[in-house]
């Protein structure tokens, strides 16, 4: 499979749809997160007991080797409008978004990243509605101001779109982002 990342030309890329680009970048983005688990194991803790695992450069990428932190901050995130990435991209961390058991397809990736968003955002786990207080996963502390870009109230504005919450003030804790392994028992 990674092979199959590897053979595409910065001039290939290109030449694809800016849907076909952002589902690339993020199948490439969570192969190579899952690549770096597997080849790593056995882990104490997580993908944190990796020396500088976002950004250790081991990833073929238009002939040169790139890291994990160019593919999300200097690919997906500046080139694209697009903050819903945040709960595709995963880390193999129990806080992290889950990993879908298919492809992000350019044909799909709008109900994709949808359905992405509304799985994430109700997982109580990661993110709670408590009276008038949410309980927020940190990638919102951490990514937020990507939002802006979709919602003019930001964050907070899409959280209560999707969630389909009263549109009243909020109070906002964020919730402590446990890096532990996601394995499945």
């Amino acid at each position: 499979m990674g092979k199959s990342f590897e053979i595409v030309s910065s001039k290939d890329f290109n030449g694809f749809s800016q849907n076909e680009q952002i589902a690339f970048l993020i199948n490439e983005y969570n192969f190579y997160t899952i690549d770096l688990i597997v080849s790593n194991l056995p882990l104490k803790s997580g993908i944190r007991d990796i020396a500088s695992p976002w950004d250790k450069k081991f990833i073929y990428l238009f002939g040169e080797k790139s890291s994990l932190n160019f593919i999300e901050h200097d690919l997906l995130r500046k080139k694209y409008s697009e903050p819903r990435i945040h709960f595709a991209l995963v880390c193999a961390s129990k806080s992290c978004p889950a990993l879908i058991n298919r492809p992000f397809l350019a044909s799909t990736i709008d109900s994709q990243l949808n359905d992405a968003a509304i799985f994430f955002l109700s997982d109580t786990t990661k993110n709670i509605v408590d009276g008038k207080t949410l309980k927020l996963s940190e990638i919102f502390k951490w990514y937020g101001d990507d939002f802006n870009k979709i919602n003019k109230d930001g964050y907070l504005g899409y959280i209560k779109d999707i969630l389909r919450l009263e549109k009243t003030d909020y109070k906002v804790k964020f919730l402590k982002y446990n890096w532990s392994l996601n394995n499945s028992k």
